[in-house]
């Protein structure tokens, strides 16, 4: 008789930061795992974005399709097979796969990758994304990408998508309505996460709420997406640095909190750094860091993990500088976001007073509410994803046993 397992087929790199985003020590009690990490296959040069990489036993690295393949043909002699199918399909390989996957009858599960506040679209944004990013390289990139895109939505159907947001739910209903594709409503990974640790006991280390956090991303010290796309970075450390710490000590002063720093997972950090001034950092579990801070900051453009904070209900600080005023873009998707909490941008190479500050800091509950149900989850019941994996996991094995 054959074992049920559930395959992950992962397009970039492998991380523990995912294995806890995904809720897999939920899901590895109910049924047997594997990543297969493809990035060496999918995306070679994006591979040196990343400086953290898991070391669990059930991630299975490959770097040729050929190998999978071989691989994968294996455990289908012994297993029962569902795969989980993370990355959009952007490259002729990534099609492959969907496609062996799909003509063995294996059914494919997709989550949607989420949505969040986008900005009006203005001349002047248009120009300005053009004038900072364009080059041949990212234009053919883009082509491609969306090319990809377009022939993996004719070829590559899920046979089950859960979407991440009501507004996912409606249009991906709309979209599957005559196809053979299931569509569930789930949550955004932050957001379910944040259900999970809603109701658990917080770590001790976390419990005082005289500390706020600040959700970081891996400029200007640390270049990620950027090696992709080979776009320019908004901002240099130089100037950067000196002027977030300044007005950290602000916070830190008038506030009455210290500041901790969540850095981006694709950065590999130090407890203490010398970025910041030595002030903490703080890693992986953000549900339990923002579910007891007083202060949640975020810098331009902005970060899905501010489901955090709209699940908790957190003051939220949106920042930027004038480095990054080069890129207008940018600072118009970080007021996309303010603008959904009812909240302002601040400019910390402008003047700022505690006054100015504490007016900003007001916890806007319908706002908050609303971005919630918009953008972070398509359920009222809080049921977190890895139950719902489990209720279409088991649906899927139970047609599998009856063929």
């Amino acid at each position: 008789m054959k074992n049920n397992k559930l395959i992950i087929i992962w397009s970039s790199v492998f991380r523990d930061f995912d294995y806890y985003r995904l809720e897999l020590s939920f899901l590895s009690k109910k049924f047997n795992i594997e990543v297969h990490e493809m990035v060496k296959i999918f995306n070679p040069n994006f591979e040196k974005v990343y400086q953290q990489r898991s070391k669990k036993k059930i991630v299975k690295r490959y770097k040729s399709l050929n190998q999978w393949h071989q691989n994968f043909k294996k455990v289908l002699k012994k297993d029962n097979v569902a795969v989980i199918y993370f990355g959009n399909i952007h490259s002729v390989k990534q099609l492959i796969v969907s496609k062996i996957i799909s003509q063995n009858n294996v059914p494919i599960i997709m989550f949607s990758s989420g949505v969040y506040p986008v900005p009006k679209i203005t001349k002047e944004a248009i120009k300005s994304k053009i004038k900072s990013n364009l080059n041949l390289y990212s234009f053919s990139f883009y082509l491609l990408k969306n090319f990809f895109s377009f022939l993996g939505k004719i070829y590559a159907m899920p046979d089950y998508l859960i979407a991440s947001s009501s507004e996912d739910y409606k249009k991906f209903v709309k979209k599957y309505k005559n196809s053979k594709t299931l569509v569930y409503k789930g949550n955004y990974y932050d957001y379910s996460n944040a259900l999970i640790y809603k109701t658990k006991s917080v770590d001790k280390k976390y419990k005082s709420n005289a500390y706020s956090v600040f959700l970081d991303s891996p400029g200007p010290r640390f270049i990620a997406d950027e090696i992709l796309y080979r776009f320019k970075i908004t901002h240099t450390p130089e100037k950067w640095f000196p002027a977030i710490n300044t007005f950290f000590s602000f916070i830190e002063k008038n506030f009455k909190t210290n500041i901790k720093i969540a850095p981006h997972p694709k950065v590999k950090a130090k407890k203490f750094s010398k970025d910041f001034n030595y002030r903490e950092t703080v890693f992986n579990k953000l549900a339990h860091i923002v579910k007891n801070s007083k202060i949640v900051i975020v810098k331009a453009p902005g970060s899905m993990a501010l489901a955090y904070a709209a699940l908790f209900k957190k003051p939220i600080l949106c920042i930027y500088s004038n480095e990054m005023e080069v890129y207008k873009g940018q600072i118009d998707k970080l007021k996309a976001f303010a603008d959904a909490f009812k909240t302002k941008i601040i400019n910390i190479n402008k003047k700022y007073t505690k006054n100015s500050i504490a007016k900003i800091l007001k916890v806007d509950e319908k706002s908050y509410e609303k971005y919630k149900y918009k953008y972070l989850t398509s359920r009222k019941d809080k049921k977190p994803n890895y139950k719902i994996v489990t209720e279409v996991l088991n649906e899927v094995f139970q047609k599998k046993a009856l063929k």
